[in-house]
């Protein structure tokens, strides 16, 4: 068993994100194009409008270092509508201006259909300043199912020299909500300040095992002294009483 294992502890973050009466305005420019100036921007947007929109997914961290975590992720929406806007400049202006004037839209029941409804929550895209429906939707649905692998660093040392708790932190980073992805070289990082660390204590423990061995020589030769002049005095001693048996 792993040292580590015993220290892990399983866990999981469930996210929920309620929108309510909400506009997400994304940019629709040809070849990835946008325009950064500030004024006059000739950017085409498109826009996703609705009255609910709910984002549900979990982040699980069930399993000590897993070969793969299956990650869901479900969107649900009520009332969505797909706003489209072109610039003045745009060429394509007119044309969809005038489609959307003219078209004839009907209901299943054959009754005439609104592309554009002034009941309709909206405050950034509306058809006074040029936005045009092109899509409605009564109720979205949409599942996403994502197999996350993750990859342990591979390389000569320091990359290959991990250690467990590090690689896990290095393989988990980019789905951990709280942090930003780290990379390999934040973790060397770490690996290297923890070795030079470690090596400074190790370095500091011999020396001071080093001192104490001096000190324990130095206590040593005190006791040896201490029992030789011990030993001469009761010598000493031991000739005075022959010498007082000699000469009564």
């Amino acid at each position: 068993m792993p040292p580590d294992l015993l220290h892990f502890v399983p866990y999981s973050w469930n996210f929920t994100l309620r929108l309510q009466e909400f506009e997400l305005v994304t940019l629709a420019n040809g070849s990835n194009w946008v325009d950064c100036s500030s004024q006059h921007q000739a950017n085409a947007h498109v826009a996703f409008c609705g009255e609910l929109c709910e984002v549900k997914f979990s982040l699980p961290f069930n399993d000590f270092l897993p070969e793969t975590i299956q990650l869901k992720f479900i969107i649900l929406a009520e009332n969505v509508d797909l706003s489209l806007y072109l610039p003045p400049w745009n060429t394509m202006r007119n044309i969809v201006a005038a489609l959307d004037r003219n078209a004839k839209l009907g209901h299943r029941e054959d009754r005439p259909k609104q592309t554009f409804s002034n009941d309709k929550w909206r405050k950034f895209c509306k058809h006074s300043v040029g936005w045009v429906d092109c899509w409605q939707v009564p109720e979205l649905r949409l599942d996403i199912k994502h197999t996350y692998h993750p990859v342990p660093p591979l390389g000569p040392s320091p990359q290959a020299n991990v250690s467990t708790p590090e690689k896990e932190e290095l393989l988990l980073s980019p789905i951990r909500a709280p942090h930003r992805k780290k990379s390999p070289m934040d973790i060397i990082k770490v690996c290297v300040g923890g070795q030079r660390e470690r090596e400074k204590k190790r370095k500091n423990k011999v020396k001071g095992e080093k001192i104490k061995g001096g000190e324990r020589e130095r206590e040593e030769r005190r006791r040896e002294r201490e029992r030789e002049r011990r030993e001469r005095e009761r010598e000493r001693e031991r000739e005075r009483e022959r010498e007082r048996e000699r000469d009564p």
